[in-house]
């Protein structure tokens, strides 16, 4: 599995993408939940 990841170089760049989409929506409702907080 890990051998044929390596060799798909768009399939490890789709995941890290999906990784930091995640990352930035976690951040963008942590900062609404602040606002609400304030």
């Amino acid at each position: 599995m890990p051998s044929e990841i390596n060799h798909y170089p768009f399939l490890k760049a789709h995941c890290a993408f999906a990784i930091n989409e995640k990352i930035l929506v976690i951040a963008a409702i942590l900062t609404i939940l602040a606002k609400f907080i304030r």
